[in-house]
């Protein structure tokens, strides 16, 4: 299974998720296998956001009405 994470962020009035990236400069989403790759990602960001603005997603999740609220 693969797990991705996935950030609240907003634009003034509008709220939405986005995939978070490799890393500041890329353009692809993390994603990974391994929960311990996951748990290591989750650390380093909450450094600079708060745990309750991220949600790790699977690809059969992301259907999910959260996406599109």
């Amino acid at each position: 299974m693969t797990y991705k994470i996935m950030t609240s962020t907003s634009n003034g009035a509008n709220e939405y998720w986005a995939f978070v990236k490799v890393d500041e400069t890329s353009t692809t989403d993390f994603s990974s296998t391994v929960l311990d790759d996951v748990e290591t990602k989750l650390k380093e960001l909450m450094k600079t956001i708060p745990i309750t603005k991220m949600k790790v997603v699977t690809e059969i999740a992301f259907t999910s009405d959260l996406i599109f609220n």
